[in-house]
């Protein structure tokens, strides 16, 4: 006669297998996704950042006066707080959105198709960045399957936009991380610009003094840089490089965002949560 131990034991191990078989066929069944780790999406998305930058491109020529730019950065599984921020950014009259990258916690296949839900409700055109989180596991071939290239830039009405990979220790064994792509496009450029990134240029966890050292050199013998923007740490914060704004763009948490204006009068950075917004960073406007 078998004991009270071994009868829960064998209880226990029961519904180890329940559970199990009940996960393989909830995985099995969502809509071909093999594995939350897998690089399978739900998504039909491809080349996303390629398309939305051709149809900015051609809405930028000829264009003059005011460019209002929304950005989001950090929502990881914060949805709430993303649909927040989309639903205020949703009301304001903006050219297009960057998001600064870690819009997943671990790049698993369900947080990209999720975040890809949420961000459908925005109003605007978007481009998106890749962060760190968004770099894990099959995160980079994902990432790259539905927004592209990892370091695109474009011209809008006579502003020049990098949109910066700076996750040097998670592409350490990928291709996609090219600080000489940074210093091409930097020391090539003729028209105001304005660099995005997710992680700070200066962040010593990700950077050697020397790389910081080198990168701080490339953004000062820049013919006319004029924000240098990123994410990465949650919190936002402003500061100044000689005439080069510096910038953390808040994590989307309380529906957080930020707004970018350029004028020919001047160029501002202001930080909103929910419709209240303040200016934190203002630089000489160029002009167009």
């Amino acid at each position: 006669m078998r004991s009270k131990k071994e009868g829960f034991m064998r209880f226990g191990r029961m519904m180890t297998i329940w559970v199990l078989a009940a996960l393989f066929f909830l995985l099995a069944g969502c809509g071909g996704v093999d594995s939350p780790f897998g690089s399978q999406t739900k998504t039909s998305l491809r080349s996303h950042n390629q398309k939305t930058i051709r149809t900015l491109v051609a809405q930028g020529t000829g264009k003059t006066g005011l460019i209002r730019i929304g950005l989001l950065a950090d929502s990881h599984q914060n949805y709430k707080g993303l649909e927040e921020a989309i639903e205020h950014l949703n009301r304001l009259p903006l050219d297009f959105v960057i998001h600064l990258g870690d819009f997943t916690n671990i790049g698993l296949n369900v947080e990209f198709d999720a975040f890809l839900r949420t961000v459908s409700k925005l109003r605007h055109p978007y481009v998106a960045l890749i962060g760190n989180h968004d770099a894990i596991g099959a995160g980079i071939p994902m990432y790259e399957q539905i927004f592209g290239d990892f370091n695109p830039s474009f011209s809008y009405a006579g502003r020049r936009i990098l949109l910066y990979n700076s996750n040097s220790l998670e592409f350490e064994n990928h291709e996609g991380y090219d600080p000489g792509w940074a210093a091409r496009e930097l020391a090539d450029a003729t028209e105001p610009t304005y660099l995005f990134q997710h992680v700070n240029y200066d962040n010593k966890t990700h950077f050697t003094d020397d790389e910081i050292a080198s990168f701080e050199a490339m953004m000062r013998s820049a013919p006319d840089l004029r924000f240098a923007l990123n994410g990465h740490l949650h919190v936002g914060t402003h500061g100044g490089l000689g005439s080069i704004r510096l910038a953390t763009i808040p994590r989307s948490e309380g529906g957080q965002y930020a707004i970018l204006e350029l004028d020919p009068a001047k160029d501002s950075l202001s930080f909103c949560e929910g419709s209240q917004c303040q200016e934190v960073a203002v630089g000489p406007g160029s002009g167009i």
